[in-house]
């Protein structure tokens, strides 16, 4: 009885030591970049498609930037986040942009709103913005 015991202990301490170690290696988002888009029209759609395409997936394996897409038309929202995000303050800063689509840069921590853009905003200045917000934040961090 003793030796099930402590197979028991055993496997329960070893869960919680990897459970433990795999959350610490799961860093904590440094920036929001919500993504508010609907599906009507056309040329919404092709932006959208553009941001997906030509910023959102040059970000895929970096974890500090959390991309949320909030759907305007229905409140979905989706993040290429594992853990949670705090959806409350996607959706005040979304309100605070009257709905609109449009892109909006945010630090997660303070809940300041770094910059906005339209969606059809050029990319080369949306990634700028994103590697300007991700430096001051890592800077206020130190």
């Amino acid at each position: 009885m003793k030796t099930i015991e402590y197979v028991i202990l055993t496997v329960i301490l070893s869960l919680v030591v990897f459970q433990t170690s795999a959350a610490a290696q799961t860093p904590n988002p440094t920036l929001y970049v919500i993504v508010q888009h609907t599906d009507d029209s056309p040329a919404y759609n092709a932006n959208y498609d553009r941001i997906q395409q030509d910023i959102m997936s040059r970000y895929t394996k970096n974890t500090k930037v959390v991309f949320i897409s909030y759907d305007v038309t229905n409140d979905a929202m989706t993040a290429n986040l594992k853990g949670d995000f705090d959806w409350y303050a996607v959706y005040n800063a979304a309100y605070a942009n009257n709905g609109e689509e449009g892109i909006i840069i945010m630090d997660p921590a303070s809940k300041q709103v770094i910059s906005r853009y339209n969606l059809d905003a050029g990319t080369k200045d949306i990634l700028k913005s994103i590697a300007e917000g991700s430096q001051m934040i890592a800077r206020s961090n130190q």
